[in-house]
């Protein structure tokens, strides 16, 4: 491999040209069969890193596969789990419910002999007033 400074020397100005002052600047065109035998040091790491990374690749495609099967047996876990827990709280919901209603049945049938004792006691009451009262017109002392 051709040492540092021959290479930094092709980017040297290749003389004051009109016009911009980087317009100079460049490889030369000779390079030719040196440049080739220069690089192919470059490109044969090059073809080997190629070679190293589908390597890795092809050998990593096993694992990736077991990685990727693994994510789908825990989540059809975690979906089952979810939707058992879902169920779960459907029926607690609906006991909940059923217990409310059960209470709420309750509480109004217990109003509702409450009203009907007070209603059969004020017509009781009032019967017995009626009762008279027929009695006295009857008699017709009112």
């Amino acid at each position: 491999m051709a040492p540092l400074s021959d290479l930094l020397r092709r980017f040297r100005r290749l003389g004051v040209p009109p016009g911009p002052p980087a317009a100079g600047l460049g490889v030369p065109a000779r390079a030719g069969e040196a440049l080739t035998v220069e690089l192919l040091p470059v490109f044969a790491l090059v073809d080997a890193i190629t070679d190293e990374a589908r390597a890795l690749a092809k050998g990593a495609e096993p694992e990736a596969q077991r990685v990727l099967a693994a994510g789908r047996e825990q989540a059809g876990r975690i979906r089952a789990d979810g939707a058992r827990q879902a169920e779960e709280e459907r029926a607690e919901v609906a006991a909940s419910r059923e217990r409310a209603s059960q209470e709420d049945l309750a509480r109004i049938d217990a109003e509702a002999e409450a009203e009907v004792a007070r209603i059969a006691a004020v017509a009781a009451a009032r019967s017995d007033a009626l009762a008279r009262l027929v009695v006295d017109r009857v008699r017709g002392t009112t």
